[in-house]
């Protein structure tokens, strides 16, 4: 994860913007037409891996609610198809509505402005922590490249303690989840279960844009935030457990915390330490999978997090 560029309070009061962004208003706007042809490309790369008949159940996400602390609402179980065919609306929609070249900046700006300033109103789907092994899903691996960097083998290499003998099979951890994101589905911030490490893939589609507070200024971060929305974690003490706020990443450099940016593309890894929070979004559809990866020198780091864990009575 590299450092991003500098960030700048924006009339938002949180967003970040990068020096001299300003520039993309002189851009040339990006055509509707243009926008629909990107994603049937996006898609095709998608739906290689993923059939268009594959069924899930995505979360409702209202972008624009993020520093309330709501929990996430489940929406009706949909195709691939179908979500495709949400995420298509949703960005001649956005493209309509919302002029600009369409840039990697230019969404950024857009997110965390709805984020920080509650508009522009943002409503939509992200199809999280879906289990890649999923019959309903017909996840197709026979096209994905074998080796120690496929995700499934990753807990089962030699210095790991996840071991099948150790601690069997566990969604999630030690078996891959899927997740397919469509135009400002997001990741709220968050630490892996446990502080391990977790290893993520972007498969097809889309970027990410990820955003990340090093082990380090993990307790900073937690300091941070509370003073940033204070009544949310008068309500839950356990908010950072819930997956469900977003604090911008310029406030937490506003309050001296360590905070690092990259964009995932397609066929790129980014790989969290223990305790390093992070958060992201994507820039439209897009098929990435994650898992979590444990060494015996992370042992000490679970001990610590199940301690961490009791503070606010919260199930290690």
């Amino acid at each position: 994860v590299m450092p991003p560029p500098a960030f700048r309070r924006g009339s938002a009061g949180g967003s970040r913007a990068p020096a001299g962004s300003d520039k993309a208003a002189a851009c040339r706007a990006r055509a509707p037409e243009e926008a629909i042809a990107e994603h049937a490309r996006l898609r095709a790369e998608v739906c290689a891996l993923l059939p268009e008949e594959a069924t899930f159940v995505p979360r409702e996400m209202p972008v624009h609610r993020l520093q309330e602390g709501c929990p996430f609402k489940s929406h009706a179980a949909m195709t691939l198809g179908e979500y495709a065919d949400k995420a298509a609306a949703f960005t001649a929609q956005w493209v309509a509505d919302h002029p600009g070249d369409g840039s990697p900046a230019e969404l950024e700006r857009a997110f965390w402005r709805s984020v920080c300033a509650s508009e522009p109103a943002v409503d939509t789907l992200y199809g999280a922590d879906l289990d890649s092994t999923d019959p309903a899903l017909c996840f197709d691996r026979g096209r994905l490249p074998r080796g120690p960097w496929d995700l499934r083998a990753l807990p089962r290499l030699p210095a790991s303690v996840l071991l099948p003998e150790v601690c069997g099979g566990i969604s999630g951890v030690t078996e891959p989840w899927l997740y397919v994101g469509m135009q400002f589905g997001c990741f709220a911030w968050h630490v892996e279960d446990l502080w391990m490490w977790s290893v993520n893939y972007l498969h097809a589609g889309a970027p990410k844009s990820w955003y990340g507070v090093p082990a380090a200024s993990a307790a900073a971060f937690e300091r941070a935030s509370r003073r940033l929305v204070p009544a949310l974690f008068e309500r839950s003490p356990d908010l950072l457990w819930q997956l469900v706020t977003m604090v911008s990443p310029s406030d937490l450099a506003a309050e001296g915390v360590q905070v690092c940016a990259c964009e995932q593309r397609a066929g790129e890894y980014v790989v969290t330490l223990p305790r390093a929070y992070h958060a992201g979004f994507s820039h439209g559809l897009n098929l990435a999978e994650a898992v979590n990866v444990a060494t015996a020198d992370w042992l000490a780091d679970g001990y610590n997090a199940m301690a961490a864990a009791q503070l606010v009575r919260r199930p290690p």
